[in-house]
């Protein structure tokens, strides 16, 4: 893995952050896509997009876009899990951080995870979040935004 030289905008910041967080919720929203997406038995007498003149309603459409949204909640975690096992093997350090500061039960501040890890300068512990940062959104093509 290459390390990108160039800063990402606060907004491709924010994007990335979001991602590393989401390895977290993935699972429990794969299961509620699939729960969602399964067959209805049961008859809905819903008016139609005709009658309420709003986003459309067809149980076709609507199974459709739910497996849209479970297909690239999939590929979104098993590309997240790739990052992972490559970061375990190259830099274990960037995925302590990822648990550390991303997991959503923690919520840890970067000043906490940087006392935590025993970074005895602050300015190493940025670059590494920002070389983690940079890998994760190399991988999802943020750069190219």
């Amino acid at each position: 893995m290459e390390f990108i030289a160039h800063k990402l905008t606060k907004a491709q910041r924010v994007l990335v952050e979001n991602k590393l967080k989401s390895l977290y919720t993935l699972p429990a929203r794969i299961e509620s896509l699939k729960a969602r997406s399964a067959p209805s038995v049961t008859a809905g007498y819903q008016p139609s997009e005709v009658q309420r003149n709003s986003r459309p309603s067809s149980s076709v459409e609507k199974a459709v876009m739910l497996l849209e949204q479970l297909r690239q909640a999939e590929a979104e975690q098993r590309l997240l899990l790739r990052i992972r096992e490559e970061l375990d093997e190259t830099d274990p350090d960037l995925n302590e951080i990822w648990n550390l500061r991303y997991r959503p039960k923690f919520k840890y501040t970067d000043n906490v995870v940087i006392e935590m890890m025993r970074y005895g300068n602050r300015n190493t512990y940025y670059e590494a979040k920002d070389k983690l940062l940079g890998i994760v959104a190399d991988r999802f093509g943020v750069w190219e935004d």
